[in-house]
């Protein structure tokens, strides 16, 4: 149909009636749209877009300015439109694919009686144009400037924008520069971490389009299909019987509020970030998953319904960070929520999994992909119920770091919770409260007196320790959901070394002091080092023995140990030595990194790590023990004095709460070096002292922190020199060890 676009006078008395179709002049008083007349107006039903709030009325039985959804498009298209396109109620049947101009907005007065027919083979597009994306690219986080190999760039790309990125986080950067064809240049400055040899797509972007209050159906392929797009709007459509009712790709920030049913797969979304989904149903898939997520995050999807889907309700690999928030998944065909691989840093808050063929949760690890660990991922205060499987099963051990918040379990086949992952943290629902006050007693502690040694991790609501009693952790967590207050001491200190014995004359040789004990091992958290014993003193018919040398520690996130003392010319200990790292909160990236004494922003459940081991963390290297003192004399009761043991470096404590307020002692402190012994007085030299044991690591987590008491991971004291005919040296100083202080960005679910 030609359209002739019509100049409006003031009055209708000066409208041009060859320009006018009298059958499409509908007379309004007082308006035509937003234009006003003295007497009355005339709506002019051809394409007016001044006057228009719509740039185009589609009605097939001759109502609008078309009869066809593909002419108005078409019309859009060629006018360089970037306006809206109204639908009135009816069935409109496809005769090809549909693409909506970038910034398009095409809606309809109803979604329930408003039906695009794809005809089998057709769609609807929100696509952008030229895409190219032969070769990879190289370009540094920070950095513009963009290395290809294997492309062909060209100046006409110039102004188009490039997609960059990975695991969900990426972004469309619009290109400034071309240098030749395998050098071009970004606007700004790249965001996402640094690309070497990484996939890239070059397009004129679709921007800012929106479909809004339609039905789809009858597609063999995609009813929707949106690629290399930015902002586009998905808002009230209701997709069904479709090859996959909605499929993303190559997209950033899309807006989704959608009901798809009966679709081989009802959502399908790849290399896509930023989306915000809500208020949709997404059920009753006829041969796959409900929702396909791959290489997407940064995310939020809440108040929806995934259930009875042929396969997996949500099926997710290689994304990140998606928050998924009060939702329902349910009576799906195997899992509901399947974590495939390389899934980290994603919430399931209040996601109810219910009678699902195979686990409620899967959070897996396979080997397909290279990057196939599942790390930090947050299941808070979910229901889950009658699944076939396990309610929750965490199966590979590269699954590491999983917190499992106040579930509520029933009846689920093979059990709750299967768990080989690393770091799993189970957090009850039924937090109770915690005083230890010297008479109380706990099943993750035994009890000597007013002195508590944990036997367990602890998971309470509230923690308090009173003033002159004392909680030894051992290597064990203490979590308290809303705060740890302390008044007396809560400590995780190393051994002391015990003293060489003084010289026994007659000869004898004597013996060097115990190595301090380690600070625990065999808990929650990594072992600690133990010291080591001092050296033996000379007797009449044997030489002296050197100090032992303290274990290194790599990686370490404490601090080197100290040297025993030598005895004249018998040698101390060594010290071991701590090969640094720091404390990493998000894997890879160095701004969630805490450095001892500092503060940084953190998710207050997230488990600390070592950030170049991609282990739990480590504490202090070990001391060397005092050496023993040699037989100076020639007298049958001549001996040297013994070296004096090494102290224990202090050990690691982890305490996690909302608020944790200190007016006593929270120490990590490392032990005292043993004293070395006496030579005896008619003729030997006395023994070296060992050495302290360096300080600890103490790691804390809330929201609120006050401190009025002591924070510390002292190192311990030197052990004092033997005397004799030559006196031993005192044993070396060792070193403090680290506090980590991390403030959380939020409550984390707690």
């Amino acid at each position: 149909m030609a359209i002739e676009k019509l100049q409006f006078s003031e009055t209708e008395e000066n409208l041009e009636p060859n320009l006018v179709d009298p059958e499409r002049l509908e007379f309004q008083p007082y308006r035509v749209d937003s234009r006003r007349t003295k007497r009355g107006a005339f709506r002019n039903r051809n394409i007016y877009r001044v006057a228009r709030l719509y740039d185009a009325i589609v009605d097939p039985r001759g109502g609008g300015d078309f009869k066809r959804l593909e002419d108005a498009i078409d019309y859009m298209t060629e006018k360089n439109l970037t306006g809206r396109v109204f639908l009135k109620s009816a069935t409109y049947t496809l005769t090809k694919s549909i693409t909506l101009p970038s910034g398009t907005t095409l809606e309809s007065e109803s979604r329930d009686n408003t039906i695009i027919d794809c005809a089998g083979s057709y769609g609807i597009q929100i696509i952008g144009s030229n895409a190219y994306n032969t070769g990879t690219v190289t370009i540094s986080n920070g950095a513009t400037s963009v290395v290809g190999s294997g492309t062909t760039f060209t100046s006409a790309m110039v102004g188009r924008y490039i997609y960059l990125g990975d695991q969900g986080d990426y972004n469309w950067y619009e290109i400034t520069g071309f240098t030749d064809t395998t050098h071009i240049t970004i606007g700004s400055a790249l965001t996402q971490d640094s690309l070497s040899g990484g996939t890239f797509t070059i397009a004129d972007l679709n921007f800012n389009t929106t479909i809004r209050r339609v039905t789809i159906t009858n597609a063999t392929g995609s009813g929707l299909k949106v690629q290399y797009a930015a902002e586009p709007w998905v808002d009230d459509i209701y997709v069904y019987d479709c090859g996959t009712g909605l499929d993303f790709d190559q997209t950033t920030f899309p807006f989704v509020f959608v009901s798809a049913f009966e679709n081989g797969v009802n959502l399908d979304m790849n290399e896509v970030t930023g989306f915000e989904m809500k208020f949709s149903a997404l059920d009753d898939s006829t041969s796959g998953a409900g929702v396909v997520f791959t290489d997407t995050g940064n995310a939020t999807f809440f108040d929806s319904e995934v259930s009875g889907n042929a396969t997996d309700g949500l099926n997710l690999t290689h994304c990140k960070l998606i928050a998924f928030v009060s939702m329902d998944v349910a009576s799906n065909g195997a899992k509901g929520i399947n974590a495939v691989t390389g899934v980290d840093d994603c919430s399931f808050i209040s996601v109810s999994a219910i009678n699902n063929t195979s686990d409620g949760y899967l959070i897996g690890a396979a080997l397909s992909i290279s990057d196939n660990t599942s790390v930090r991922n947050v299941i808070s205060t979910c229901t889950i119920k009658g699944n076939g499987g396990y309610g929750i099963n965490v199966n590979d051990s590269d699954v590491i770091d999983t917190k499992i918040f106040a579930p509520s379990f029933e009846n689920n086949s093979s059990g709750d919770i299967f768990d080989v992952g690393v770091l799993t943290l189970r957090i009850p629902d039924d937090l109770e409260d915690a005083i230890f006050d010297g008479t109380n007693t706990f099943s993750f502690a035994s009890k000597s007196g007013s002195v508590y040694t944990l036997t367990g991790d602890v998971f309470v609501r509230f923690l308090r320790v009173l003033g002159g009693v004392t909680v030894n952790t051992k290597g064990y967590v203490v979590y308290a959901s809303y705060r740890i207050h302390n008044e007396g001491f809560i400590q995780v200190n190393g051994g002391n070394g015990g003293d060489g014995q003084d010289s026994p004359g007659e000869g004898s040789g004597s013996t060097g002091g115990t190595a301090g004990a380690a600070a625990h091992t065999g808990a929650t958290l990594s072992d600690t080092l133990s010291g080591k014993a001092g050296g033996d003193g000379a007797s009449q018919s044997s030489g002296a023995n050197a100090g032992t040398a303290g274990d290194s520690e790599n990686p370490s996130l404490g601090s080197d140990g100290g040297a025993g003392g030598d005895s004249d010319s018998t040698l101390g200990g060594t010290a071991g030595t701590a090969t640094s790292e720091t404390v990493s909160l998000f894997e890879g990236t160095t701004s969630t990194q805490a450095t001892a004494g500092s503060e940084v922003n953190h998710n207050l459940l997230n488990h600390p790590k070592g950030s170049s081991s991609g282990s739990g963390l480590s504490s202090s290297a070990g001391s060397g023990s005092g050496a023993g003192g040699d037989n100076a004399g020639a007298g049958l009761n001549s001996g040297g004095g013994a070296g004096g043991g090494s102290g224990a470096p202090g050990g690691i404590m982890v305490l996690i709460a909302t608020t944790i307020v200190n007016i006593g002692f929270i120490l990590a402190n490392g032990g005292d070096g043993g004293d070395g012994g006496d030579g005896s007085p008619s003729g030997g030299d006395g023994g070296g002292g060992g050495a302290p044991g360096s300080g600890g690591v103490i790691f804390l987590s809330y929201q609120t922190l006050v401190d009025g008491g002591t924070i510390q991971a002292a190192a311990g004291t030197p052990g004092t020199a033997g005397t004799g005919t030559v006196n031993g040296d005192n044993g070396g100083a060792a070193n403090s060890g680290k506090v980590y202080k991390v403030k959380a960005v939020s409550r984390s679910y707690l």
